[in-house]
């Protein structure tokens, strides 16, 4: 491209001499004769300049292009040593191969092994170990289900046996009460059926009748049935209480303050009352009152005053002139009144119910642990100096109820 660029360069330069040139024809005395061949002197200068340029422009042009010729050629050299590279180190790793094959084959006995009699059966086979290989099993299942449950009576915090609360609680244990499930008989049942009960049932019952005992023999009226944990069966041990006093014809009126959980208002559909009601100075209209807001039970003996559930206690919703207070100084013509709460761990709901009750009953679960809120609750009631009637101990398995 710098070639042709010069080649017209110079007929450019040629053109305008020759224009020149033939203006000095046609008007000779426009231009001198010196002057002309100064500028012919000038141009043919420049025409030398010009050719030494391209010449030194094709010997670069040579050199590059021997250079490349060069590079290519010393590019087919490094290709071809790689290739020689490559197929020596995999002519390398086939070899290395065949000799750790001939390692190996070496090294193992069975490879020299030499047969020099004829192989025939055994005349006598070895026995049978399989008798054993179970035993061994059967003895090691043994020891470790025997480790498993020694592991998990070490490790087990709950109270499980009468003996670890009596130990934990400065009070009588009114009554250890077995662990028996209530889905195919109602706790009611259990107190009016005549000889119809299952042994298990039949025991229960026989356990109620001693805390019923323990009861009558306190000369308390008003009891209220606290414990700090939750799901320890407070609803159902005052239900099996009062089917036991009614057993002696006692009149009991059940009193649902579990505004967490009412399960008495809503198994007997008793109304929310325990909210509502207020007495006045009339203590007859104060019982027509109560009584025309209680609920039945099914057992002529008992009856129900309930109350609403949310997340509440009680001297939150009640009214100053509550029915309990009315309850605590004019009792309706009941022999026994039982209170159920709310557990302690759900809130102080048992501490406010307190003014209203004659004794507390503390119950306990079996399969639950006793915490140090358990014993500062106890610590509670001994310094406020709450009449307690003692502990029961629920949901015992029967083979701890004699430990």
């Amino acid at each position: 491209s710098q070639d042709a660029a010069l080649a017209d360069k110079i007929n450019k330069v040629r053109a305008q001499l020759q224009q020149k040139l033939s203006i000095s024809g046609d008007n000779p005395a426009g231009v001198s004769l010196s002057d002309l061949m100064r500028q012919q002197s000038n141009l043919n200068l420049q025409i030398q300049i010009d050719n030494q340029t391209i010449e030194d422009l094709q010997t670069k042009i040579n050199e590059l292009n021997g250079t490349v010729a060069s590079s290519a050629s010393q590019q087919n050299v490094v290709q071809g040593i790689q290739n020689e590279i490559d197929v020596a180190r995999q002519e390398y790793t086939q070899a290395n191969d065949l000799y750790n094959q001939a390692l190996n084959y070496s090294s193992f006995p069975g490879n020299n092994f030499k047969q020099t009699l004829a192989a025939g059966p055994a005349l006598y086979p070895d026995p049978s170990k399989k008798i054993k290989k179970v035993a061994f099993a059967g003895v090691g299942v043994f020891f470790g289900l025997i480790f498993i449950l020694l592991f998990l009576e070490l490790t087990d915090q709950s109270i499980r046996v009468p003996s670890g609360l009596k130990e934990n609680i400065d009070m009588p244990v009114l009554a250890n009460l077995k662990r028996i499930s209530m889905k195919d008989m109602p706790v009611e049942q259990i107190f009016s059926a005549n000889g119809s009960l299952p042994e298990h049932k039949r025991s229960y019952r026989e356990q109620i009748k001693q805390l019923r005992y323990e009861v009558e023999n306190s000369g308390k009226k008003i009891f209220l049935v606290a414990g700090y944990h939750e799901g320890a069966g407070r609803t159902t041990l005052i239900q099996a209480l009062a089917g036991s006093l009614s057993l002696r014809n006692d009149r009991i009126l059940l009193v649902d303050a579990n505004f967490h959980h009412n399960t008495l208002s809503q198994k007997y559909q008793a109304q929310a009352a325990l909210e509502t009601l207020k007495t006045g100075n009339d203590a007859a209209a104060d019982k027509a009152l109560l009584l025309k807001n209680l609920a039945d039970t099914g057992d002529a003996h008992v009856k129900v005053l309930g109350c609403g559930q949310g997340d509440y206690t009680p001297e939150e919703v009640m009214p100053a002139s509550n029915i309990l207070s009315h309850l605590k100084h004019n009792n309706p013509g009941f022999d026994y009144i039982l209170i159920d709460c709310a557990a302690l761990s759900q809130g102080p709901d048992c501490k406010e119910l307190l003014q209203y009750t004659d004794s507390v009953i503390l119950l306990f679960a079996a399969d639950q642990t006793l915490t140090g809120e358990d014993k500062k609750f106890m610590d509670f009631l001994k310094k406020e100096k709450v009449s307690v009637l003692g502990a029961v101990l629920n949901r015992i398995n029967e083979h701890n109820l004699n430990m």
